[in-house]
């Protein structure tokens, strides 16, 4: 077993409006889980709602497998 596991390299983005969210996983996710991580960027940001224009970054642990690495 390694020490340490790759960083997530499957980068799927979710345009809403203007903002784009690049959510890094380890394989492409689907619309309802790119709804999930929307959420997840708002509280890890303290956000009520999106920015209107710009982008965001956020990673996830979505497809890891452990007996893999």
């Amino acid at each position: 077993m390694q020490d340490y596991f790759e960083m997530p390299d499957v980068v799927t983005p979710f345009k809403i409006g203007d903002f784009t969210l690049y959510v890094y996983a380890y394989r492409r996710l689907s619309p309802r889980e790119g709804a999930e991580m929307v959420r997840q960027y708002l509280m890890q940001k303290k956000l009520q709602k999106l920015p209107k224009s710009g982008s965001g970054k956020l990673m996830t642990v979505i497809g890891f497998d452990e007996s893999n690495g």
